[in-house]
């Protein structure tokens, strides 16, 4: 998250500069102010907006998971800022091209952003989702810090090496967190690995797969009596059918 917002945050800050050192603004003969730069792509996610609900509520169980939209998301963020090497050499950027490259940025913005807040809410336990809701908005923050800090090496006579960096990390990155989505096709084997990774040292599945769905538990501590599970657990409960991974705080083993 922190990856995409440092760069997507550079809108405001390097692309503002590049929109008054690097474009031009004539569109057909009409030549538009540059400081349009930071409205364009808002003008894209209103655009886009309805598209893309109408294409989650179509695809239902078969649309990508969260971590595959997240991944997406940021891989496009890096294949934007890539887009912007062809143009190094030229002297006069044409504004259409970076209204399509805002294009791509409005289109990974929808992958991550309504996506992030969602899932936030979803699986941070009750009792604690508006510090959750609070740490997600802190590692945007994180993000737009970087982005200030990034936009400070910034120079024209070397923006080839400046945008090709930026976008090759952030599609290492999104791959990376690509190849590490929940799979969906292996019910209970991702379940327990984010139960693992919550701290478990005993990890249970209840019932297999049942119905489609699998659980795996984080004992919070192990029972001596009759070895039975007497103490609240946290348990992760994926639904292999629907490709959702939810934290359940309440899961009892019989």
């Amino acid at each position: 998250n922190a990856v995409f917002w440092s760069l997507f945050q550079q809108i405001f800050t390097v692309l503002a500069v590049y929109s008054d050192e690097r474009m031009n603004w004539s569109i057909f003969g009409w030549v538009a102010p540059s400081n349009w730069i930071g409205s364009i792509e808002p003008v894209w996610i209103i655009a886009l907006s309805p598209l893309f609900a109408i294409l989650w509520t179509r695809l239902g169980n078969r649309a990508p998971t969260t971590p595959r939209k997240f991944a997406y998301g940021v891989i496009g963020m890096g294949l934007a800022f890539l887009c912007f090497v062809p143009l190094a050499g030229v002297s006069a950027v044409p504004a259409l091209a970076v209204l399509v490259i805002l294009g791509v940025f409005a289109v990974s913005e929808l992958l991550l952003s309504p996506i992030g807040l969602s899932i936030t809410t979803k699986l941070a336990p009750e009792a604690f989702r508006a510090q959750m809701m609070a740490l997600y908005f802190f590692s945007v923050g994180i993000g737009t810090s970087m982005s200030g800090v990034l936009a400070g090496y910034y120079d024209t006579s070397r923006e080839a090496a400046y945008f090709g960096i930026l976008g090759a990390v952030a599609v290492a990155v999104g791959g990376r967190g690509r190849r590490h989505q929940f799979d969906a096709g292996r019910p209970g084997r991702q379940a327990r690995r984010l139960a693992a990774e919550l701290g478990g040292h005993v990890l249970v599945d209840v019932a297999g797969e049942h119905h489609g769905v699998a659980r795996a538990l984080h004992l919070r501590q192990q029972a001596t009596a009759g070895g039975r599970v007497a103490v609240p657990l946290v348990g992760i409960e994926e639904d292999a059918a629907a490709g959702r991974v939810r934290r359940r705080d309440h899961l009892e083993l019989g």
